[in-house]
């Protein structure tokens, strides 16, 4: 079926299914591990929210934040750097600046980005989850930032070059 789809997106680009047909093809893009069709899934996801936005009276749309986070393992697992950005995007779109994503986006999103090998964007996004949750109990954001659990992908990315990797992350950020 996603072979089917995703033919059927490239064929006809201004094809823009249902609300629930984008859910359900992403769940399975996700599945299969389909980078590209996920991220066609959460192309058109963007394209109702805004639609709802602008329409008079607004109709909210909000994707599911578990959705989110299965769509950014699915694109470490597949090194796939656009669906990390669109699987970002539709969630903030979704948020609409109201509050912050979960912890466990955020860990995802670095997670995704450390198999990536892109580190500068992994810790970048480990600022922002800081940042989000500067104001939780001491226990709760060490548990979060946890290099033995939460953060060991993006150990081990670190430690692959050994201090030649660290070197790469400080200097580009100076």
């Amino acid at each position: 079926m996603c072979i089917f789809v995703l033919q059927a997106v490239d064929r006809n680009k201004s094809l823009c299914p249902s609300w629930i047909l984008c859910n359900y093809i992403a769940e399975v893009a996700i599945q299969e591990d389909n980078s590209k069709l996920a991220f066609y899934a959460f192309e058109f996801m963007f394209k109702w929210i805004t639609r709802g936005e602008m329409a008079r009276p607004s109709v909210i749309f909000s994707v599911d934040e578990g959705l989110v986070v299965a769509g950014l393992a699915s694109a470490a697992r597949t090194c796939s750097s656009s669906l990390v950005e669109g699987s970002w995007t539709i969630l903030k779109q979704s948020l609409r600046g109201r509050k912050a994503a979960n912890p466990a986006s955020y860990i995802a999103k670095i997670n995704a980005y450390a198999s990536l090998g892109n580190l500068q964007k992994a810790f970048t996004s480990l600022h922002e989850l800081e940042s989000a949750y500067a104001d939780s109990e001491k226990e709760v954001v060490e548990e979060m930032l946890s290099p033995f659990t939460s953060l060991y992908p993006l150990v081990v990315a670190c430690s692959k070059k050994g201090f030649e990797t660290l070197d790469e992350v400080y200097l580009d950020s100076s």
